[in-house]
């Protein structure tokens, strides 16, 4: 149930880049918080239901992803604002009972005893990839809190109409990293979770490089560098990862390594590369490529390991 009630807005993800609503003045927002709700939470909570006693390291990223949202929500929108339009006892009630029932979920995961612990062995170029996104990220949440704090509900286009655009920047910002440093910790079912925040790390920078001009984003070149983090946390998960002799290994870094190199030629705006996808009527080549991209990883982060096969002789 909650991870269909988190579908509904990870739809973003993918429709955000088409919202027209206000003049389009939400794209940005609606795909970062598509992301977040479909991979941190949605996905999350759907891969729960699939080898449970595996997933622990998806069960504390739900959790983290849960308590960092709750938190900003709470501290940014609740406590300042209550009363104010769009924040009745309605909006805290439903809150709660997802906090619950996520908790139930967490409670009743057959491995709950590892949900505080660690994995055999942290991951130390993970984790100081980790901390070094989450020092990047910090300061940008807190501008997003900042602005949330001192919105007028009423009339600003971010904040009027339930709507909680600084709160979930800000809340994104912040996952993303934490639940890098989930995947860190190694424990069971870690390489879905890098993949996880390797993805809606990509996205966020994606996002930020077609769209620098919209509220919230950080613009064409700390985009850059976001989707180039992304695509490095994972390609250094997956290093950790695969056992060698493995096929997908160099798949999925040749996958990233296209991936980020595309992307910086979309921020730079390499004539070569806008005039060749131009010519076949593609507008926003970036968007193309991140959808591709998607889908390359997706299959990457749920296949198993394929060994090479090895010629006797």
């Amino acid at each position: 149930m909650l991870a269909v009630l988190f579908a509904y807005p990870g739809s973003g993800l993918l429709l955000g880049w088409w919202n027209t609503e206000s003049g389009g003045i939400h794209q940005f927002h609606t795909v970062v918080w598509g992301t977040h709700t479909a991979l941190m939470l949605s996905v999350g909570l759907f891969a729960l239901t699939v080898r449970t006693e595996q997933r622990v390291a998806t069960a504390q990223q739900v959790g983290v992803a849960m308590a960092v949202m709750m938190t900003v929500f709470f501290g940014s929108v609740v406590i300042p604002h209550f009363g104010e339009p769009g924040v009745g006892i309605d909006r805290v009630v439903f809150s709660i009972m997802v906090l619950v029932l996520t908790g139930v979920v967490l409670a009743l995961h057959p491995r709950r005893g590892e949900l505080l612990t660690s994995g055999r062995a942290i991951s130390k170029p993970m984790a100081a990839l980790a901390v070094v996104g989450l020092a990047v990220a910090a300061p940008y949440a807190l501008d997003q809190i900042q602005i949330q704090l001192a919105a007028d509900l009423a009339t600003d286009p971010h904040s009027a109409g339930g709507r909680e655009h600084w709160v979930e920047m800000a809340s994104a910002a912040l996952t993303l990293p934490l639940i890098a440093f989930v995947a860190a910790l190694r424990t069971r079912g870690f390489r879905l979770v890098a993949w996880t925040a390797g993805i809606g790390t990509m996205v966020f920078g994606a996002a930020s490089v077609v769209l620098p001009e919209q509220a919230s984003s950080p613009g064409v070149a700390w985009g850059a560098v976001v989707l180039v983090g992304g695509a490095l946390f994972v390609a250094v998960a997956e290093i950790e990862a695969q056992p060698r002799g493995t096929l997908l290994l160099p798949l999925t870094l040749a996958t990233l390594l296209l991936t980020s190199v595309l992307g910086l030629a979309e921020a730079t705006q390499w004539t070569p590369w806008n005039l060749t996808l131009k010519s076949f009527g593609v507008d926003r080549p970036l968007l193309v490529l991140v959808l591709l991209a998607l889908g390359a990883v997706a299959f990457h982060a749920l296949t198993r390991r394929v060994p090479v096969a090895v010629k006797e002789g």
